[in-house]
């Protein structure tokens, strides 16, 4: 390594000297609560089983068309996820 590229790694590295260290939830600086202000929220899944591949793979496509995300459920193709709040929507197409 270059004497000036040395320089320039160990100016990169003093930037993180400056970098604010704290081990609680609240920031020092701006006072926020991390975990006040970030939830998760898991949801509800539902798994649907078509009759065979065609028919999920013709049925999957009209699902995800209407906007509603779905996932494969394991190694068939044949069933998948989809969030519990959908379904009512899902039973309409």
């Amino acid at each position: 390594m270059k004497e000036e590229e040395f320089e320039e790694f160990e100016d990169y590295l003093k930037e993180f000297n400056d970098n604010l260290i704290f081990d609680s939830e609240t920031c020092p600086v701006c006072g926020v609560n991390l975990s006040d202000n970030i939830s998760v929220n898991p949801i509800p899944l539902i798994e649907l089983k078509f009759e065979n591949e065609k028919f999920a793979s013709e049925a999957i496509k009209k699902i995800e068309d209407s906007g509603i995300k779905t996932k494969q459920s394991g190694d068939s193709k044949e069933t998948i996820l989809i969030a519990e709040q959908k379904l009512e929507e899902v039973k309409k197409i």
